[in-house]
C-alpha cells in the first residue's frame, strides 16, 4: 500500500538520495540475483543501477526486466506499507485464476480484478517480464471501486480455498481504502 502521488513522482524524479535510501531501508545487496545470468551471457544490472534508471526515467536494459520489477518492489516497500502476503504454493497458484473466474461469474469484471493486481504492469513505464515476477496496481480510486464491488459480492457458493484468496485480497482493499492509498502488487 503506497501513497499514489509518491510512487508516481519517483519515475524520472532524478532524486539523488532516493536510491541510497531505498537500498538502506530495505537492506538489500546492490547486486541483483538473476537466475539466467549465464544463459544471457552478460551481467544483469545491479539493484542500484535498476533503481537509478527508474529514478532517472531510463534508459533500461531490456534483457533484464525482472530486475526492474523487483526494484519497483523495493521502492514500494521503502515508501509505503507492506500488507500481509498472500502465500500460495506452486500447487495452489491455480487458485488465482479460479478466484478471477469466480469474480467474473459474479459480475465483478471491470470493478474488482485480480488480474489488474498481478498483470497490469508497473505504475510507470519500465521493461515488463513475460513471466514472473509480475507486477500490477490499483490507484486509490480503483481501490474504492474494487472494495465496493467486493462488499456486494455473494461468495457463499465459492469453494473455501478460492474464497480465502478473494477474502485475503478484500482485506488488502479494505486496508488501502481506509488509508485512501493505492496498492502495488509484486507477485513472485
Amino acid at each position: 500500500m503506497i501513497p499514489w502521488p509518491r510512487i508516481i513522482r519517483v519515475f524520472g524524479s532524478r532524486d539523488k538520495g532516493l536510491v541510497g535510501t531505498v537500498l538502506q531501508n530495505q537492506r538489500v545487496a546492490a547486486r541483483a540475483y538473476y537466475p539466467d545470468e549465464d544463459e544471457k551471457g552478460e551481467e544483469p544490472p545491479t539493484y542500484r543501477d535498476a533503481l537509478q534508471a527508474i529514478v532517472d526515467g531510463g534508459p533500461f536494459r531490456t534483457g533484464f526486466p525482472e530486475v526492474y520489477v523487483s526494484a519497483v518492489g523495493l521502492i514500494c516497500a521503502s515508501l509505503g506499507e507492506r500488507l500481509e502476503e498472500l502465500q500460495l504454493s506452486a500447487e495452489d497458484a491455480s487458485l488465482l485464476s479460479l478466484a478471477e473466474t469466480a469474480l467474473h461469474e459474479r459480475g465483478a469484471a471491470g470493478r474488482f480484478s485480480i488480474a489488474a493486481l498481478l498483470r497490469r504492469g508497473a505504475p510507470f513505464d519500465i521493461p515488463q517480464p513475460e513471466g514472473l515476477p509480475a507486477i500490477g496496481y490499483l490507484t486509490a480510486s480503483d481501490v474504492e471501486a474494487a472494495i465496493q464491488c467486493y462488499r456486494s459480492l455473494d461468495l457463499a457458493a465459492v469453494p473455501p480455498a478460492v474464497r480465502a484468496v478473494i477474502d485475503h485480497i478484500g482485506t488488502w482493499l479494505q486496508t488501502a481504502s481506509e488509508a485512501r492509498e493505492a496498492i502495488v502488487c509484486l507477485y513472485e
